[in-house]
């Protein structure tokens, strides 16, 4: 294979049925993953015998949900802005696309772990967590907060 065959956009060309069903079906299985590793978190945390942990888990798990719905709604538009100047051969554009969106990421990301940080009692309470289960469901949100900016980079 060529240099220029290793570098051509796959999805600029053939079937749009081919390529919406691969990145669904890539997606599904990205989200499935997040889904399942919650369902064995919880899972395991029962095992504990304290149910205001896993109801904790479960209030945090739903704000952490959100969080990340955001991250995976802006890099759906880097990669949409991105793939268009590629599939125009605009490599140039395409490099400062994709360096831009990362910054705004960046800032987007601290921002959203500000905002989220300072309204997370209020978050937890209009879901109604009380007592034990919104101090445990807290304090989980507060560690899990931290990766939220570099995890918006990824």
């Amino acid at each position: 294979m060529s240099q220029s065959e290793s570098n051509k956009a796959l999805f600029t060309q053939g079937s749009t049925m081919r390529h919406v069903i691969v990145m669904t079906t890539t997606g599904a299985v990205g989200l499935l993953s997040v889904f399942a590793v919650d369902v064995i978190n919880l899972f395991y945390i029962s095992l504990l015998g304290a149910q205001e942990l896993a109801a904790a888990l479960g209030y945090a798990a739903t704000l952490m949900f959100f969080t990340i719905s955001i991250c995976i709604g802006f890099s759906i538009a880097t990669v949409a802005i991105t793939a268009k100047a590629i599939g125009a051969g605009d490599e140039e554009s395409a490099r400062k696309n994709a360096g831009t969106s990362i910054i705004l990421m960046g800032i987007l990301g601290l921002i959203v772990f500000v905002i989220a940080y300072l309204i997370l009692p209020y978050a937890i309470t209009l879901m109604g967590a009380e007592g034990r289960t919104h101090e445990l469901a807290m304090q989980f949100m507060q560690i899990a907060l931290m990766s939220f900016p570099l995890m918006s980079l990824s």
